[in-house]
């Protein structure tokens, strides 16, 4: 595997670092979850199908977004699912039904239904402890096959670039100063993890003092 990934970069404990990283990925991570997702139609529709309970759900086009937070019970309700509905508030909070709908899930829902075993998914970083091939395959050839890896590591090389750029260019960008910080310090590995890790990203801005 080392020599279908060798030319992203010239540091070898950096790239190991991203592999090992890699590892660790889980759909849960926005680095991840965007990669197996993308132009992935198939297990799109086998989540939202779940997710909205409709069987007969077809995706036909989708577009990524650059980041999706990962989403706990944010709304505190102990509810597994909740769906956000727009109202009219001058007609006495009717429905506005333009065929739009917020649905907030749960990621620590834990049950022995479709949607508990999409969530357990989506904790995982073995593939084969994962319910649901669609889901499995997808994470499978980003965590072992030659081309996915290599992949993930250009995309993780990409997101240090581009904090590094920042840094360089944006004095007062927090992001690319605590890169530059943590690079300074000799920090690769690090590097690599607050790109993808918010809990750790926020851990080193006050570790580093970067307000």
């Amino acid at each position: 595997m080392k020599g279908g990934i060798a030319t992203f970069t010239d540091d070898e404990a950096l790239r190991q670092a991203y592999i090992e990283k890699i590892q660790r990925f889980r759909l849960l991570d926005d680095t991840f979850f965007n990669s197996c997702f993308s132009d992935n139609l198939e297990g799109m529709e086998l989540m939202l199908r779940i997710i909205t309970g409709r069987d007969d759900l077809t995706v036909t086009e989708m577009i990524n977004q650059n980041e999706v937070p990962n989403k706990n019970d944010v709304l505190k309700g102990g509810k597994p699912i909740y769906h956000i509905k727009r109202m009219i508030e001058e007609l006495d909070k009717a429905v506005f039904d333009d065929g739009a709908e917020i649905i907030y899930v749960n990621a620590s829902f834990e049950a022995d239904d479709a949607l508990g075993k999409l969530m357990h998914d989506f904790h995982c970083t073995n593939p084969d402890d994962m319910n649901y091939p669609e889901l499995a395959e997808r994470a499978r050839f980003f965590k072992t096959n030659e081309k996915g890896v290599r992949r993930m590591c250009e995309i993780m090389q990409e997101i240090m670039d581009e904090g590094l750029s920042k840094g360089r260019n944006e004095g007062e960008d927090r992001m690319g100063r605590l890169v530059e910080a943590l690079v300074a310090d000799g920090q690769n590995e690090a590097v690599v993890r607050v790109a993808t890790d918010k809990a750790y990203r926020a851990e080193m801005y006050e570790k580093y003092n970067i307000k």
